[in-house]
């Protein structure tokens, strides 16, 4: 995979080329932070192949902020990309985790990661990107569970501030 950025000209600039297959490709659209640096994720890849969280300055400085293993408590195999809410922080989910059935976590622009919900049997396998919605909660669906197993849909109730 690579990140680069574009220029107002059309000309592109590599700013990353990630290592090997075993960073497999981000496939999300990156999200930029206050100061300027972007984060994005790895469906795949990060030291133990099950996924990665980024984050990229723009100049090109790529660090590693969580690299997710098969049988992470936190979830595995991000999904769906980031998003960042009006709190400041970053939220994603995992298609996979404890009990392979994946995560809603948040992260902190620091590289904090919390996972909020853990998926179940009625609901599980993450598949798109979460929605804030005007009431500052959080909205998904998932590829399996609900009625006939055929995906179901979510809400992550957010605190007031």
């Amino acid at each position: 995979g690579t990140i680069f950025k574009m220029t107002p000209d059309g000309s592109l600039i590599t700013l990353v080329e990630l290592p090997g297959p075993i960073w497999n490709r981000p496939k999300y659209e990156l999200v930029e932070g206050d100061d300027g640096d972007f984060f994005g994720a790895t469906e795949f890849g990060g030291t133990n192949g099950a996924g990665s969280i980024f984050k990229v300055t723009s100049t090109g400085l790529f660090t590693t902020l969580v690299s997710f293993n098969e049988f992470d408590e936190r979830g595995s195999t991000p999904r769906g990309g980031l998003i960042r809410a009006k709190d400041g922080n970053l939220y994603g989910t995992t298609s996979l985790g404890p009990e392979l059935f994946g995560t809603v976590f948040k992260l902190s622009l620091s590289g904090e990661l919390t996972p909020l919900v853990r998926f179940n049997e009625d609901c599980r396998n993450a598949q798109t990107p979460l929605l804030e919605a005007n009431d500052a909660n959080l909205y998904g669906t998932t590829r399996q569970g609900g009625a006939g197993q055929q995906g179901a849909n979510y809400r992550i109730v957010m605190p007031v501030s």
